[in-house]
Formats: structure tokens, C-alpha cells, sequence
């Protein structure tokens, strides 16, 4: 197949997959039950109306201002669910169908609005001395939405996996039930910043250039030898200031 015939992805394959996930969202906050239905429906709208122009304009509003407006609502949920009833008999299913879709759309969205911000957009005014900043068109290929397709369940998956272990009421620590869930939360959450952190950092180093990786094993070499150097240093001096005064 020839370069010309190859399927060729363009920005607005990942403005449709972030419309998609939107109107998902949207549709599946409108399926949940609440107490304060006004005031949901107005935080709906409003992350509908945000999110579609950020879609649009690619320039618009934050993604995180519609992830912001979805926090709202279930924070509202949540005050209105404890003001009614304790939260110690709450009994929330752990594999909410609505709860694993709801995640699925929210990420997929979020992941597609910012690859986007990665594309220049063209309606801003560049410099022709300066290189455009981001990544081209032509960089993108059909197999990121493959792979967008298989990570981001994957990844609500493991987040429902998280879920089970804080909902847990572990016993193991004397203290009450609601602290224990906090610690191991923040456990779960220490040890993914971690993990994250080695992995991109081994991808960085993985894929960096000679010169740059040069550099690098100087500066890591001087900072673990700096002392024996100046060491070193001293008694060079110190052997030629006696071989002159000799």
C-alpha cells in the first residue's frame, strides 16, 4: 500500500471521539437519580454547553472546567445522600455498570481534548521564523484511536479494582473504618504516582538522544565524584607548590 492510499486521521476524528464522549456523559448524568434535579440539570447544561465549545474552538474553556461541573454534581449527590441518610448505611454496589461508563466517557474525553491541544489549530497567527509548537497532522495515525479504544477501559477497570480495596472495611488497624479507607487510598495513590513517575522517567531516558544522554552521565558523574575530585585536586596542588619550593 502506498503512502498516498493509507488511511490518513486528521483533528477532527478526535473532536468526533470527544463529542461522542461528551454527549455519552451527558446522557448518562441525566440517567442518574437525584434530590436536587434543578440544580443538576443546570450543572448538565452548562458542562454540555462548555465542553461542546471547547470542541468547536479547540481554543475554548479548559477541559477540566466540564470535569469540574461533573464533580459538582456528584459532590451535590453526595451532601444531599448524607444529609438523608448516615453514611455508615450506605451500600453503594462496587461494579456500577452506569459508574464504569460514566469513567470510560470521562476519560476518553479528556484524553482526546488534549491531544488536540497538541494540534496547532491555525487560527492563531504564527511566526514564519519559529516552528509551529505541537505535533502535525500528518504525525497522526489511525492505530492512536486502537489504542485509545483498549487503554482507557483498562483503565476504568483498575479504577473499579481501586475502588474495591478502599470500600473494603479492613480491620487490620485499630482505628475507625472511614480513616483506614483514607489511608489506603493515599497508599494506592503514592504508590501510582511512583510507578508513573519510574515509568516515564526509563521512557525518557530510553529514547533520548546521544548527546543529551552525554551530558547527562557527566553531570551524574561529577555530582557522585565531585568530593574525590576536589580531594584529588588539593594534593596535585599540594605536590607542585613542594616540587617549586624544593
Amino acid at each position: 500500500m502506498s503512502e498516498k492510499s493509507k488511511p490518513r486521521m486528521t483533528a477532527a476524528h478526535y473532536q468526533a471521539v470527544a463529542g461522542l464522549a461528551l454527549g455519552m456523559m451527558f446522557l448518562l448524568q441525566l440517567q442518574r437519580v437525584v434530590q436536587a434535579a434543578e440544580s443538576s440539570t443546570i450543572i448538565n447544561v452548562t458542562m454540555l454547553l462548555v465542553g461542546t465549545v471547547g470542541i468547536l474552538f479547540r481554543r475554548g474553556p479548559s477541559p477540566l472546567v466540564p470535569l469540574a461541573a461533573l464533580a459538582a454534581q456528584h459532590l451535590l449527590e453526595q451532601y444531599m445522600l448524607n444529609r438523608d441518610l448516615n453514611p455508615d448505611f450506605q451500600r453503594t454496589p462496587i461494579l456500577d455498570l452506569g459508574d464504569v461508563l460514566l469513567s470510560i466517557a470521562t476519560l476518553t474525553y479528556l484524553v482526546s481534548m488534549y491531544r488536540l491541544d497538541m494540534i496547532p489549530s491555525g487560527t492563531l497567527a504564527s511566526d514564519a521564523k519559529q516552528p509551529p509548537l505541537g505535533r502535525s497532522e500528518e504525525s497522526m495515525q489511525p492505530i492512536e484511536l486502537v489504542t485509545l479504544a483498549f487503554t482507557v477501559p483498562t483503565s476504568a477497570l483498575f479504577a473499579v479494582a481501586g475502588l474495591f480495596l478502599v470500600k473494603r472495611h479492613w480491620t487490620f488497624i485499630d482505628m475507625p473504618s472511614r480513616w483506614v479507607q483514607l489511608l489506603i487510598l493515599a497508599w494506592i495513590l503514592l504508590v501510582t504516582l511512583y510507578l508513573a513517575r519510574s515509568f516515564f522517567r526509563s521512557w525518557r531516558r530510553a529514547y533520548m538522544h546521544r548527546t543529551t544522554a552525554l551530558i547527562m552521565m557527566h553531570d551524574i558523574a561529577w555530582n557522585e565524584t565531585r568530593g574525590e575530585q576536589r580531594r584529588t585536586h588539593r594534593w596535585m596542588i599540594w605536590k607542585q607548590l613542594r616540587e617549586r619550593k624544593e
